[in-house]
């Protein structure tokens, strides 16, 4: 995007241009920013590019003008999909929420899509979808009482287009391939602006909460990103029809005056309405020598260019002479000392003040002051008349904050206030997100709602234990819980690690991260523990089928049971436990393994650390796929009879299939990367994990996974437990 001496944006490379060359087997060089092309703009095959391309640039622009964040480049967007990774760029649904309409946002991340084919494919589609948003009330011309004028937000009050466009580098920053100022004087008052006519989909969401959003820009952002819309679909259009030229169209561009134009006089520009009272202003020569065009194929519709606007910084000094009537203005606001910015311009002087040489006319006014809602108003000046404009501003209700933190030295963050946080600080009514921390103890990550004039809450923390340590909890009933292992905190791959013995299921490889900090259960629930529930709770005692109780793991247990049993250990400690999710329970099985077994890659030493299918079963079993070793166990063996993995966890591998909580998917596509579990798959089953007395080595490897309907209990099937810390 070149930007003019006035600021204006002027689009010059056309990934359109492509196609249409590439169809007259001609070549081009493609000239693109990183991060506003798209992929096929990549490639050498022009016949890839259509306005799906510009489409996806405009989309770009657009989301770097609501986020003020650089778009995430298209390859290195695509790579980390194809790799099983989320997409790195954050949705504009997600960053602008709040700020704009869902459906503008949405347009938005449709634009850009990663594949071609999926984008809207033409301007007349993107057209279409904001021509489906409801338009808001038209704006009167007439002066607004003070009755009417609209309060706004702080963060949404430069959203007023018509009055005083910005420039493009003003919007797009360090983004702007060039941006160079130019003082205009003796320019219209007023200026030529398009606005589509319906603009429903521009309009700001505004929330009652006075929370200041990070989010900034505002709809002159997105007029230009949609100016650029239209300009992206005439410059497809123009390189479709014969004759068509990139330096034609950049010579139309850059200096054209509309009367040099063949289309011109088909052009009624829209000019807003003359006033009787107002001198019109002359109307500038243009700064350009505009060269003869050439005549065209077919017309190209012209494009009216914003008039520069005169700023009034200039005529607010005494000895300023401007060729323009000019009035006075006085100001008086209740309370005094209100600051003043006028036509976008602050000024150093407060309310009340009277402003001398004013230009005739409409003029934005916008007043603020500390805990009052800030007003934008419109005052009219007339030729040698003094203007007097009065107003009150309304009170913002504050109220004192104070947190009660227990340690009393942990660290608070408004994390969207920008000011540090004091014991007895001033905010207004809302509800604002605050993190407390210190070291030795969890995070705590919540809202203080500010609605009175006093508010004083209790945060207290929670002591966080070192990894390793073990947990145990004391029982209502008497005696105590299951003995818990502390976990580090971390993230890991999850999925199967290499070719040996990958199954589909375990694919993708992809990046977990596990936030909440749990203790884990050091071995799986066994008969005593599960049978001091049922004789607490009455529930049904399962069947050991002979194999004995005790110590063993509990077998015969559905998926509800093991829910039931862990919502007993709750409520009888309070404590939150719970089954793992199936990234929890591959975190805690590979303990920092990278490899097909939690010890190695080795299936020999499977016998050392679970008890699986082995010489021993084979002598019963025949016809067995069995470990070269001998466990020494044919059934089920005692909880904790082998060695643990470097987590201090027993039985990851072998003795019974553990319930978790996931239901059952046939690959990691789409699945959480944040260790919570997948629910509603549609399939039916949930996931079993670890293997079981009666498995080959293959399904002892931690990556393994199968499914079993949710109310399946059987010889195999045991379960363990987390509990949130």
């Amino acid at each position: 995007i070149y930007i003019r001496d006035q600021g204006d944006p002027v689009p010059l490379d056309f990934g359109a241009a492509r196609q249409a060359i590439g169809e007259h087997t001609r070549s081009v060089t493609g000239i693109f920013t990183a991060g506003y092309a798209p992929v096929e703009q990549y490639a050498t095959d022009a016949k890839m590019q259509g306005p799906w391309t510009d489409l996806y640039s405009i989309g770009a622009t657009l989301y770097r003008c609501v986020t003020r964040i650089t778009p995430v480049d298209a390859p290195t967007r695509q790579s980390t999909v194809m790799d099983g990774e989320p997409d790195p760029m954050l949705p504009a649904t997600d960053l602008g929420r709040g700020g704009y309409t869902e459906p503008f946002l949405q347009l938005i991340d449709d634009l850009l899509i990663i594949q071609a084919r999926r984008r809207p494919q033409s301007i007349d589609e993107v057209l279409d979808r904001l021509a489906s948003q409801s338009a808001p009330p038209p704006t009167p011309a007439s002066e607004p009482s003070p009755e009417s004028v609209e309060v706004m937000e702080q963060a949404d009050m430069e959203t007023e287009v018509a009055a005083d466009p910005p420039t493009a580098e003003t919007m797009l920053g360090d983004d702007a391939l060039t941006a160079k100022a130019t003082e205009v004087v003796d320019a219209p008052t007023e200026a030529l602006a398009f606005v589509p006519e319906n603009t429903g989909v521009f309009e700001r969401t505004q929330r009652p909460s006075y929370r200041r959003r990070k989010s900034g820009g505002g709809l002159i952002a997105v007029g230009i990103g949609f100016a650029l819309v239209a300009i992206a679909g005439g410059g497809y259009w123009y390189y479709s029809q014969p004759g068509g030229s990139l330096a034609e169209l950049s010579d139309g561009l850059v200096g054209q005056d509309e009367s040099s134009s063949p289309a011109a006089a088909d052009v009624t520009p829209v000019v807003p309405a003359a006033r009787e009272d107002v001198a019109a202003p002359p109307v500038p020569e243009p700064a350009v020598a505009v060269p003869e065009e050439k005549p065209l194929a077919a017309p190209v519709p012209a494009v009216e260019e914003p008039a520069a606007v005169t700023k009034p910084v200039a005529a607010l000094t005494p000895d300023t002479q401007l060729d323009v009537a000019t009035g006075s203005l006085s100001i008086v606001t209740d309370p005094v000392g209100a600051r003043i910015e006028l036509d976008g311009t602050p000024l150093a002087d407060t309310t009340p003040i009277t402003l001398n040489d004013i230009p005739t006319g409409s003029h934005r006014l916008r007043l603020s002051v500390d805990k009052h809602q800030p007003l934008l108003r419109t005052v009219e000046v007339r030729a040698g008349e003094l203007t007097r404009d009065s107003v009150s501003l309304r009170p913002i209700p504050h109220g004192s904050v104070t947190l009660n933190l227990t340690p009393a030295n942990a660290a608070v963050t408004f994390t969207e206030l920008e000011q540090a946080y004091r014991a007895g600080m001033e905010l207004p009514y809302g509800d604002y997100a605050v993190r407390v921390e210190a070291r030795g103890y969890h995070t705590h990550e919540g809202i203080v709602a500010v609605q009175a004039e006093s508010v004083t809450p209790a945060i207290t923390l929670r002591k966080a234990l070192p990894p390793g340590q073990l947990v145990r909890d004391e029982l209502a009933v008497g005696g105590t819980g299951p003995d818990m292992v502390v976990l580090p905190t971390g993230s890991f791959r999850m999925g199967c690690v290499s070719d040996l013995d990958c199954e589909t299921d375990e694919r993708p490889l992809r990046r977990v991260t596990l936030g909440q900090p749990i203790a884990v259960a050091r071995h799986e629930v066994t008969f005593a523990q599960y049978d001091r529930y049922a004789q607490a709770t009455g529930a049904k005692r399962p069947s050991d089928l002979g194999w004995g109780r005790g110590e063993r793991p509990v077998i015969n247990v559905n998926l509800n049971d093991a829910r039931a049993y862990a919502r007993w250990l709750s409520e009888q400690t309070g404590q939150r436990y719970r089954l793992p999710t199936e990234a929890e329970w591959e975190y805690a099985a590979r303990a920092g393994a990278q490899t097909r077994f939690a010890f190695g890659n080795n299936a020999e030493e499977l016998c050392r650390y679970g008890n699986v299918a082995d010489l021993a079963a084979q002598k019963v079993q025949t016809g067995w796929t069995v470990a070269s070793c001998d466990d020494g166990h044919y059934r089920t063996a005692p909880a904790a009879s082998y060695q643990p993995n470097a987590f201090g966890l027993y039985d990851m591998h072998g003795n019974v299939w553990e319930w978790v909580e996931d239901c059952y998917a046939n690959s990691y596509r789409g699945a959480p990367t944040d260790g919570t579990a997948r629910r509603n798959c549609g399939t039916g089953v949930n996931v079993i994990r670890g293997g079981s007395w009666s498995d080959r080595p293959a399904y002892q490897r931690v990556a393994d996974r199968d499914n079993v309907a949710p109310g399946k209990s059987g010889r195999y099937f045991g379960f363990r437990v987390v509990r949130e810390l």
